[in-house]
């Protein structure tokens, strides 16, 4: 009987356009023990049948068809599921080179808790660009120093189940977008070998509609935000370094993005919500929230620069008369 390593974990949600091109780079994988665990979340498109017919052509593929609770419920229920002794996550729209799954699994031999490569993407091409085993301070000053965290997703990665499941750890639900960033910091909080692997055998599909392409609600992003900050504040706090280096780690690594992220979604997302509503959300932040942002946040664009003084000096409704002109004039 054919041994399981890896088990593959695909939430799916009307992908239908796409996920024949998944599966396929899947199932050409010159590794072949692993298997897959399609979670069809309540598609209204053809995707379901797609899933079943390519659990009747390979029998390494399995299916579960569910009402839509989002891709943090579809992935947990695919976790409890996994059987392998690694665990790789695919999205739906996304595809693999021949020798992803091979790579990886190479490094999970090396005696290491965690594999993490590039992605075909926006921002992950070229992030990790040597070959390493690190463990301990080398490696968490590794991740915290060369922007590791801008592959904040679960994709391009291999976990250990033995981990996932000793510790519990899961995708949070009732967050729109950001889930996968703090799975992975959790994960990360809970290792001390890792293999960095310069690849990029990962292809992300970016296109209108998709997740990353959207704001929420402030409610929701704020609850990313809020879950990511603890956790970020656990992995720095590892080094003992003195509290401004600290600091300056923690709103370097995605944390200053995902605040303003939440600040943003007020004139981007929440339509609902009067002005007068949204500069009380504004004003009810906690001050040292607001004093941390302003000295250790470093963004590079003039836009968010303009933003980040603007919310720093408490002049909540130009931020937001700024940031809707902006958005307008500009789109984003």
């Amino acid at each position: 009987m054919q041994k399981t390593e890896v088990s593959v974990i695909i939430p799916v949600y009307n992908s239908a356009l796409y996920l024949k091109e998944c599966l396929d780079s899947l199932v050409r994988q010159t590794f072949p023990y692993f298997e897959a665990i399609l979670v069809n979340d309540g598609s209204t498109d053809n995707s379901g049948a797609i899933c079943e017919e390519y659990c009747l052509r390979d029998s390494r593929i399995h299916v579960i068809h569910q009402n839509n609770k989002g891709v943090a419920e579809a992935r947990n229920k695919a976790v409890e599921l996994a059987t392998g002794n690694w665990m790789c996550f695919l999205d739906s729209d996304d595809t693999i080179e021949l020798t992803f799954l091979e790579h990886l699994y190479e490094q999970c031999l090396k005696d290491v808790d965690f594999v993490m490569s590039n992605t075909n993407g926006e921002r992950g091409i070229g992030v990790i660009k040597n070959a390493m085993v690190l463990e301990g301070n080398v490696m968490i000053n590794y991740i915290l120093r060369n922007d590791i965290l801008s592959l904040s997703g679960p994709c391009a990665k291999m976990f250990k189940s033995k981990i996932i499941q000793c510790h519990n750890i899961k995708f949070p639900v009732g967050i729109s977008l950001g889930e996968d960033m703090c799975f992975l910091i959790q994960y990360l909080n809970h290792c001390n070998r890792v293999s960095f692997l310069p690849i990029n055998e990962y292809n992300i599909r970016s296109h209108e509609g998709s997740l990353t392409t959207r704001y929420y609600s402030f409610e929701s992003e704020m609850r990313c935000f809020n879950i990511w900050y603890a956790e970020i504040k656990k992995f720095v706090n590892r080094l003992n370094l003195p509290v401004h280096e600290e600091k300056e780690l923690i709103w370097h690594n995605m944390t200053g993005i995902t605040f303003i992220r939440c600040l943003e979604c007020l004139y981007k997302a929440n339509h609902d919500k009067e002005l007068y509503e949204k500069i009380n959300i504004l004003s009810s932040i906690d001050e040292n929230l607001y004093g941390d942002f302003s000295i250790y946040y470093h963004p590079k664009r003039l836009s968010t620069k303009t933003m980040k003084w603007l919310v720093s000096h408490r002049m909540f409704p130009s931020f937001l008369f700024c940031g809707y002109f902006y958005m307008k004039m500009f789109g984003k």
